[in-house]
């Protein structure tokens, strides 16, 4: 909830359930958080599934405008790691894929790509 607040931006924390082996076990309690810090979904259950939830990204902004800490951020401390590329789909008909492990990915379902991550 304090990543959520202090980066005015829903957080969306997915975690494993289940036992892994005899040693090892997760226990789930997946998280969806606003950017007041408000939990809109969590998933304490202790069994695999699967929910959606929408979020509506407007309300970044007037969370922002009503607590404007960006702008006092320092630029000297807080920059971006590695160079990013913002990926907005143009034509849905493009079927080229993308290779990410065992999974290939339509380059229109991509909507961000830094040099170490793929958000699709």
């Amino acid at each position: 909830r304090a990543r959520a607040i202090e980066n005015q931006c829903f957080v969306v924390a997915a975690a494993q359930v289940g036992s892994h082996n005899r040693k090892r076990q997760s226990y789930g309690h997946s998280l969806v958080v606003d950017p007041w810090g408000k939990v809109l979904l969590d998933m304490n259950l202790d069994s695999p599934l699967v929910r959606t939830i929408d979020i509506d990204l407007g309300y970044i902004e007037q969370v922002r405008e009503k607590m404007p800490i960006i702008q006092h951020r320092r630029r000297d401390l807080y920059t971006l790691m590695s160079p990013t590329t913002i990926i907005v789909p143009i034509d849905d008909k493009n079927e080229e894929k993308i290779r990410w492990g065992q999974l290939e990915i339509k380059r229109n379902q991509i909507f961000f790509r830094s040099t170490l991550t793929l958000a699709f």
